[in-house]
């Protein structure tokens, strides 16, 4: 049996009628005529493909791109802005798309982009998938948004696969860090008396989504630690802390008081889909922190001890703490009311981001044998006003008797002070240790 003779034109083919006779043989009989008519089609196609593309191992798609200092190189990945031909890379969902892949760099002004099936490359493994990479290029090893761009079936060729960025709805909860003084170290267990960094590290996931306002929707970023310093600060001072929009760096913004018990922001929060975020450019809003008196650095307490400050609130993932201020220090008062053991130090300090209702503070004071009461103090500096007293106990002997106060208020966003007193009312008494302490505790 021989084979139809094949040639290259683009002709029409002849419709076969009811009255045709298939007489086979040669080409100029139906059918064959109709075979080699459609077989000279799909040369003349595939010459016109392999005019562009080159022949041999065809490129589905290969174009000759003109652009003045691109900068690409073989095997990049690239899509189109709108304006020029940029590298692809899988930082986050707005890079992370390829329409093609180059396959060749005749000059820094001009490269070739291919798309499909690709040949001409080199140093691939046959069978390996090859991932988008975070600078760039591919690799065998995803970047931090997860794209599978290419498949190598030799040393030398492989097939390119698109990927595109449709706009797709994140969840907008979706924050995984915490707000802390010590680099990688999410959750504080041991006291951090002054840092004059402030770090926001993954706790939870390195993930959090942050608001695209070019494309109008919340988009999930891949962060690393990030970190903005303290120093030049004034001191006793609120800020809050915000998520730029590609979650690249921290962005403080000054209260406009700071003052105890009164503070008031100075850049507004919004709720945009239930998140807050900075009023003014939806940036994500991540917590609040307080600089300590000495300014240029903030303070956390993780233990129980005097001048408690708890100056760090962040907005997600909060852990509990139990603020609580001890002072065992035996010793005789006789007076009226003042800070207990004359000391300070014998408060809490602590800010938070948002209003609390029913936050109960608690004093204990164990004391005798006149009567005497223990004091809280809360939002004011001195003792004449915003004083609380337990009831006036009397012990028998030696023996000293535990009398309690607590305070059940609303705290207002911004910083508190709760201070431990003592009142010796029926004269000299001897007071053997005070505790005060948040009910319950405080989640930060």
């Amino acid at each position: 049996m021989v084979d139809i003779s094949e040639g290259s034109v683009f002709s029409p083919v002849t419709r076969i009628e009811t009255n045709t006779v298939a007489l086979g043989g040669d080409e100029v009989n139906s059918p064959n005529l109709q075979f080699k008519q459609l077989s000279d089609r799909d040369n003349w196609l595939k010459d016109q493909i392999e005019a562009i593309t080159g022949a041999g191992d065809i490129n589905v798609l290969a174009l000759e791109v003109s652009q003045v200092a691109h900068g690409l190189s073989v095997k990049d990945p690239v899509y189109h802005n709108g304006t020029i031909w940029v590298k692809s890379n899988a930082t986050n969902s707005d890079t992370a798309m390829a329409i093609g892949i180059v396959t060749e760099v005749p000059t820094s002004d001009s490269f070739k982009l291919s798309v499909g099936r690709c040949v001409g490359l080199s140093g691939l493994v046959g069978g390996k998938t090859y991932y988008l990479q975070n600078g760039g290029g591919i690799g065998t090893t995803p970047g931090n948004v997860q794209r599978a761009v290419f498949q190598a079936t030799s040393s030398t060729t492989g097939w390119f696969n698109p990927v595109y960025d449709f706009p797709t709805v994140e969840s907008p909860f979706e924050i995984g860090g915490r707000l802390t003084l010590t680099t990688n170290t999410p959750v504080l267990t041991t006291s951090v008396t002054s840092s004059a960094t402030l770090y926001y590290t993954p706790y939870i996931s390195n993930r959090v989504t942050v608001w695209d306002s070019a494309r109008g929707h919340w988009k999930r970023v891949v962060f690393s630690e990030l970190s903005i310093t303290l120093v030049g600060l004034p001191g006793n001072t609120n800020y809050d802390v915000f998520l730029t929009e590609n979650a690249a760096a921290l962005e403080l913004v000054v209260w406009s008081s700071s003052t105890q018990g009164a503070s008031t922001r100075a850049s507004a929060l919004t709720y945009k889909d239930g998140v807050r975020v900075k009023a003014a450019d939806n940036r994500r809003f991540l917590g609040t922190i307080r600089t300590i008196s000495a300014g240029g650095a903030a303070c956390f307490t993780c233990s129980d001890q005097q001048n408690q400050q708890y100056f760090v609130w962040n907005e997600s993932n909060r852990i509990k703490y139990t603020p609580r201020n001890w002072d065992e220090t035996n010793h005789t008062f006789s007076g009226s009311v003042r800070n207990w053991n004359a000391n300070t130090n014998n408060r809490i300090e602590f800010l938070i981001g948002e209003t609390i209702v029913n936050l109960f503070v608690v004093a204990l004071g164990w004391l005798g044998p006149e009567n005497s009461t223990v004091e809280i103090n809360v939002n004011n500096t001195g003792w004449a006003t915003g004083v609380y007293h337990s009831n006036a106990l009397a012990g028998s002997g030696t023996d000293a008797i535990q009398t309690e106060r607590y305070v059940e208020a609303t705290f207002g966003e911004g910083f508190h002070t709760a201070r431990l007193g003592q009142d010796a009312i029926g004269g000299s008494t001897n007071f053997q240790r005070g505790l005060l302490y948040i009910d319950g505790g405080l989640f930060f």
